[in-house]
């Protein structure tokens, strides 16, 4: 079902950027991107909003300019 673009919708990407940069978020990152592969296919969301996907994908360039070191550890996985 398709969203009607309301109230909750319009919540959506405040709560996206909260989530991206929170504190216990990025701890985690610390943990996990050591051991990560990278991947050939990710299916980000299954959001009914079909765009979901490509904006959480467009809100990585901020997140890798405040934090250029979890830009350098990501560029450390493995292919």
């Amino acid at each position: 079902m398709r969203s009607a673009g309301g109230p909750a919708d319009q919540k959506r990407p405040a709560a996206q950027e909260r989530y991206v940069h929170d504190p216990v978020r990025l701890a985690g990152d610390e943990v996990i991107l050591p051991s990560l592969a990278r991947l050939s296919a990710v299916r980000f969301t299954d959001d009914a909003d079909s765009e979901t996907g490509a904006k959480i994908v467009a809100s990585h360039p901020a997140k890798l300019a405040k934090y250029p070191e979890w830009e350098r550890r990501l560029d450390a996985i493995p292919a």
